[in-house]
């Protein structure tokens, strides 16, 4: 019998070189300019997640936390042409005062697909937070990406 898959991927093919990050040109829609994107690696993500729920759900802080966390993606993924990040933890605060809603939600939602993050895990996430909100839980502070922070 023929096997189907005998292209399988082994660990040697997962493990020998480090994964190339994947970009892509997102246009604005109110302000008509074109923006870089990055893909995240595996810690980024996990990091990036782990900074939503760092804090007890129901606190001030934690609820500021979900309220940018679309601002926080856009910081981790946005880059100049060299592949270098062009945002910082200062810009996630002005982003919100700063920016039109049109082009954060539109950008946010191309940062979400190519990094590839489904929005029932966020959803999930946040949810497994909001259950915990009595403090009966409390959650370490995660590492997380010093521009984030």
């Amino acid at each position: 019998m023929s096997d189907q898959h005998d292209d399988l991927a082994g660990a040697a093919d997962l493990f020998g070189t480090k994964a190339k990050r994947r970009y892509d040109v997102v246009t604005l829609p109110a302000r008509g300019k074109n923006v870089r994107i990055q893909s995240l690696m595996e810690q980024e993500l996990a990091n990036y997640q782990s900074v939503l729920g760092s804090t007890a759900a129901g606190t001030a802080s934690f609820r500021a936390r979900l309220a940018d966390a679309a601002r926080r993606l856009i910081v981790l993924c946005m880059v100049d042409r060299a592949g270098n990040r062009i945002l910082n933890k200062d810009h996630v605060a002005r982003m919100g005062t700063e920016w039109d809603a049109a082009d954060v939600q539109a950008l946010y939602a191309r940062c979400v697909q190519h990094v590839g993050i489904r929005m029932s895990d966020i959803e999930e996430l946040i949810k497994n937070f909001e259950e915990t909100s009595d403090g009966s839980s409390p959650i370490g502070e995660p590492a997380t990406p010093a521009d984030l922070t």
